[in-house]
């Protein structure tokens, strides 16, 4: 693929469902009830201005895959800045930061993509850690960086949001793969 080329993340989620097939019921093979393929929206502001939280997406823990896709759709303000970090609670009380996306400041960098594969045996070893080391855990990775952790059984979106007068409209959605 040629630079310039885009594939809409829509279009390789239809993609790997072609690829990987489905049972009548459009759940993976051996896994019913389970969808192979889940787009949730984790958080969405219109004029935001201020630091935030966003609410924990739960049910999240059968996927394998999760690609977070954060969007801007307006900036306003003098020298405006926005830092978007993914959480998750590995044992389902301490919260550990799992995403640093690089800073965003205009519109023009606005496509954000981190991708997060699951192991369920580095969740567990993590989430027996979580109560003994909790600086190196819930300390935030360094900017532009994913921990390969995994995940627990939900993910939130957290903001710092900086600069004269900043407002932003945003959409982070997540593409689950099981």
């Amino acid at each position: 693929m040629g630079t310039g080329h885009r594939i809409p993340l829509g279009d390789i989620a239809n993609l790997l469902l072609h690829q990987w097939g489905s049972s009548q019921d459009g759940t993976p093979w051996g896994n019913v009830g389970v969808p192979m393929y889940k787009q949730v929206v984790l958080d969405s502001q219109t004029t935001v201005s201020g630091s935030g939280v966003g609410s924990w997406m739960t049910g999240l823990g059968y996927f394998k895959q999760i690609l977070v896709h954060v969007r801007l759709s307006a900036v306003e303000g003098t020298s405006p800045t926005i830092n978007m970090f993914v959480d998750t609670r590995l044992d389902g009380t301490n919260v550990t930061n799992l995403v640093s996306f690089p800073q965003l400041t205009n519109t023009a960098t606005a496509g954000m993509l981190a991708v997060l594969n699951r192991d369920i045996d580095l969740v567990a070893n993590a989430a027996g850690t979580v109560g003994g080391i909790t600086s190196a855990l819930e300390a935030d990775v360094g900017t532009g960086t994913v921990r390969t952790i995994g995940w627990g059984d939900d993910l939130r979106i957290r903001r710092a949001i900086a600069g004269t007068s900043p407002s932003y409209s945003y959409i982070v959605t997540l593409n689950c793969i099981a």
